[in-house]
């Protein structure tokens, strides 16, 4: 992410509104009934879990779906009207909203702090994991001070991190299947690869890293299934809705 353009950050904030529903979702399988109830207790998410809960509800599939188009085809998703979370959503989504924009600051900073693209023949893929990993360590106390309502487990376990890396996975394979070149693979890893290390936070206390992986897995279950809930509707497409998307993505781009 060195040298990050001002509409990667547009992309960022559109992710960031478009995967807080489907987290919403699957927030009753993480989140405790009481204050008393140990998040060790908690059921785990599973992809097909995820899947079932998303297929379950149409309008949120339908709502999900039209973003990722509207942004491959146009850059923004201001054909999609907002449709704000109600009272009751509100302090999940303000979470996750935070944990992705602080994951996504602190890996850009991390480029700059670790002196990343300044040398040609480094590793640009081992700079990758150098930065997620220094963002990483910044979200963590951050999130565990954060008093929303009692601390953002969506920041300090890196859930928020998967979730942004996930969503613009997904909006780069809709690109592809609407004939937009995907990016060149050798200067990032993969979403898969870059979260697998995530392992790292609180690796060495095995109570914390529990519940803190607990998270991750739980987005990245989310993720999984709105991905494949998505490539489902693209592939379904007619040909002729299909050529007309493709038509209207080269005129504007």
């Amino acid at each position: 992410m060195t040298g990050q353009s001002a509409s990667s950050f547009a992309m960022f904030s559109l992710v960031k509104f478009s995967t807080l529903k489907p987290t919403l979702a699957m927030s009753a399988s993480i989140r405790p009934a009481s204050s008393t109830t140990s998040w060790l207790n908690a059921k785990p998410v599973t992809s097909e879990g995820a899947s079932h809960l998303l297929r379950g509800d149409l309008p949120l599939v339908r709502y999900w779906t039209r973003i990722f188009m509207s942004f491959t085809v146009s850059g923004i998703d201001a054909t999609v009207p907002l449709e704000p979370a109600t009272p009751v959503e509100l302090p999940l989504v303000e979470q996750v909203a935070h944990a992705m924009d602080i994951f996504v600051v602190a890996h850009g900073s991390g480029h700059h702090d670790l002196g990343h693209g300044r040398d040609v023949d480094a590793d640009a893929q081992a700079e990758e994991y150098e930065a997620d990993q220094l963002a990483l360590r910044i979200c963590r106390p951050i999130g565990e001070h954060d008093r929303t309502p009692l601390w953002n487990p969506y920041l300090a376990s890196g859930s928020g991190a998967v979730i942004v890396l996930k969503a613009l996975e997904a909006l780069r394979r809709v690109e592809h299947l609407l004939v937009a070149p995907m990016p060149p693979v050798g200067t990032h890893p993969t979403a898969d690869e870059r979260v697998a290390r995530f392992d790292s936070v609180a690796a060495i206390q095995p109570g914390s890293f529990r519940v803190l992986k607990g998270f991750r897995t739980a987005g990245l279950g989310v993720m999984e299934a709105a991905g494949a809930v998505l490539d489902g509707y693209v592939a379904a497409m007619a040909e002729e809705d299909r050529k007309q998307l493709v038509a209207m993505r080269r005129a504007l781009w």
